[in-house]
């Protein structure tokens, strides 16, 4: 003897759901996306308010965004501009246009380091919010 149970909206379920995991790439780089921009933005302040060349190096901080995310870069496309970016993120010994070496050993820097730290709250915030969408979809109230 076979017995049948039927399931009410579970396949609803399973099509929004479905859809939620299709979506979860586009999601989620949506959200690196603004997670980087919420880091650059810190950055480019940062900067500006440093002396020296800093601010200069304010202007080339820009959000690269990738297929699986987005990242934050500072320097601009020249050896040159990066240089004088990595000075002004971690500082120098013998240079005296950067800041003095940041030498903490936790990478930490003047600018990005400090930026991407001060923004973790609002960096897993993105993050959620793009889960709770998701899920949202996946299990409309």
């Amino acid at each position: 003897m076979t017995e049948t149970v039927a399931v009410e909206g579970l396949e609803a379920f399973q099509r929004d759901l479905a859809a939620a995991v299709r979506d979860l790439p586009g999601e989620s780089r949506r959200a690196a996306v603004k997670a980087a921009q919420l880091v650059a933005a810190a950055t480019r302040e940062a900067l500006g308010s440093l002396g020296g060349s800093a601010p200069k190096v304010a202007d080339t901080v820009a959000v690269l965004t990738q297929q699986a995310g987005a990242a934050v870069t500072i320097g601009g496309g020249s050896s040159v501009g990066g240089l004088v970016a990595l000075g002004n993120e971690f500082g120098a010994r013998r240079f005296r246009q950067f800041p003095p070496w940041a030498g903490s050993g936790d990478g930490s820097g003047y600018a990005l380091g400090r930026s991407a730290r001060s923004k973790e709250a609002q960096v897993v915030d993105a993050f959620g919010e793009m889960v709770d969408r998701l899920l949202q979809r996946a299990f409309p109230s």
